[in-house]
């Protein structure tokens, strides 16, 4: 992992670190076909996008469009996954200690 957590002491760090590195195994626990979709789409989207434009791009009819909605059906099956759980615990961990932290 590039950087890091600043937090009041190392244990608030330790713990982020560890549900957010638990949270990537469990979701990249999936097919390697499923990981590489999701990754061209991550390539496709504009991070600055609002949702207006996102979703034109989304229900369009170009090449760009049935990659964002083919990654769309992976990470839908992805949360009925018996993964989907977990991982969840883990991120709800990880807000839990953030906004521990933050205040």
């Amino acid at each position: 992992m590039i950087g890091g957590w600043y937090f009041k002491d190392r244990v608030g760090e330790q713990l982020v670190a560890r549900c957010l590195e638990n949270f990537r195994v469990l979701f990249l626990r999936q097919p390697d076909d499923a990981q590489i979709k999701w990754s061209v789409a991550v390539g496709v989207v504009d991070a600055r996008a609002k949702l207006g434009p996102f979703n034109t791009t989304l229900h369009g009819s170009d090449g760009n469009s049935a990659l964002l909605r083919e990654a769309q059906r992976n990470f839908d099956l992805w949360l009925t996954s018996t993964d989907f759980g977990p991982a969840l615990c883990n991120l709800r961990a990880m807000r839990l200690v953030l906004a521990y932290e933050m205040n």
